[in-house]
């Protein structure tokens, strides 16, 4: 089957995220539980869905939205710091011209549209498909399905890039393979799974665009 489409996951595959994320959800995990963390503790809560997040680091459900809200206040700000992965933004250009190309990401989809706009990405995209405003909706499969549904009719397959397990799953609610990039917060039990892992933004352009 040939290439119709490639879905990109946004944090810790297009951008650098984990630095200032982690250091939030530090802040934010000894706001509910009264500990402290590091950084490096965090990592696990880069990419799966805030709500989820929240509540593994001790919250009750009823809170999970006020401690959302205080974590997104201080990131708002600090957002736009996060920087592009090298030569992602080259491949991104490259695979526009081939093929539609969307962005699947658990993130609010207000906030990705300020990312990729910051960095002149986001004309490229055919499609940009995020979380909820408040949160408390950022599950893959279903922001994947919408990203699906706003590309159309596809003459081809469509392939997600990613970096952790949460893409792989919702991917794969919709039959799609996914490609995890080494450079973001996964880890070597979630790349087994994985259609196909590359370590380098050059290495994922040569096998999309050998699909």
């Amino acid at each position: 089957m040939t290439l119709g489409a490639v879905l990109f996951d946004l944090d810790g595959t297009v951008v650098d995220s984990a630095p200032i994320v982690t250091e939030l959800f530090a802040i934010t995990a000894k706001e509910i539980s009264g500990r402290d963390y590091t950084p490096d503790e965090m990592l696990k809560y880069v990419g799966p869905p805030l709500s989820w997040s929240m509540m593994d680091m001790g919250a009750e459900a009823k809170d999970v939205p006020h401690y959302i809200a205080s974590y997104r206040a201080r990131y708002d700000g600090l957002m736009l710091d996060s920087p592009l992965f090298d030569g992602i933004d080259t491949v991104i250009r490259h695979l526009a011209q081939h093929v539609p190309i969307a962005v699947a990401t658990s993130k609010k989809e207000s906030g990705a549209r300020l990312i990729l706009d910051r960095y002149g990405l986001l004309d490229t995209f055919t499609a940009v498909c995020g979380g909820s405003e408040d949160g408390m909706r950022s599950d893959k499969d279903g922001i994947i399905a919408e990203a699906l549904r706003r590309l159309g009719p596809l003459e081809g397959e469509a392939i997600m890039v990613g970096d952790r397990i949460y893409d792989i799953e919702g991917a794969a609610a919709h039959g799609l393979r996914t490609v995890l990039v080494s450079w973001g917060a996964g880890t070597p039990e979630e790349f087994d799974k994985a259609w196909r892992t590359v370590d380098t933004p050059a290495e994922l352009e040569g096998l999309l665009l050998s699909v």
